[in-house]
């Protein structure tokens, strides 16, 4: 099962990555997770996997946006 965790806990960590952070995101001080400054979506969601709580970063409303737009 190590080898499973280690594979999720990686793609926890590229998930940060592959999220776009602008200057105007903040912590929300009601859970605690990144939202994004320009359209107050979250950055991040909560996730249990393997008895451990993460928060992988997701693209927020203006990401999602502009990727349709594409």
């Amino acid at each position: 099962m190590d080898g499973i965790t280690n594979a999720f806990e990686n793609l926890v960590k590229q998930s940060s990555q592959s999220v776009p952070r602008n200057s105007e995101d903040y912590i929300n001080p009601e859970d605690g997770l990144l939202y994004c400054g320009r359209c107050h979506a979250p950055k991040q969601c909560r996730v249990t996997a393997f008895g451990r709580e993460y928060a992988p970063f997701c693209p927020c409303k203006c990401v999602r946006n502009n990727v349709k737009r594409r």
